[in-house]
């Protein structure tokens, strides 16, 4: 189980990583969650998420290969513990600014 939700104090204290297309399991890369759209998260639970890359910069597949639609495994360690689908993007800046997490809060929120 996951703490889960979009409060400021529980955002991006997940840091799991991902498997990107052309990525041989188990190669993997950072991706924080800033919050997700239920709390707490408990094992089989569907829910919305909000990733954002550490370093997409160094990994060119976040933006080449990461669209609408594309699966992410999740990784803790080397075991692949969910998976992610792309519903929507949106680039992202470490620190983020208000407005940005202003966005991200209601996109999660906003989830059925």
């Amino acid at each position: 189980m996951l703490t889960g939700g979009n409060a400021a104090e529980d955002r991006f204290t997940y840091r799991p990583n991902w498997g990107l297309a052309g990525m041989t399991p188990p190669e993997q890369t950072a991706a924080m969650v800033f919050g997700f759209s239920a709390a707490p998260v408990v094992p089989g639970q569907v829910v919305r998420a909000v990733i954002v890359v550490l370093y997409p910069q160094t990994v060119q597949q976040w933006e080449e290969q990461v669209d609408i639609g594309s699966r992410l495994p999740m990784y803790e360690g080397s075991r692949v513990v969910g998976e992610g689908r792309v519903l929507w993007r949106s680039p992202a800046v470490l620190p983020l600014d208000d407005q940005k997490a202003s966005t991200f809060d209601s996109w999660l929120t906003s989830a059925p």
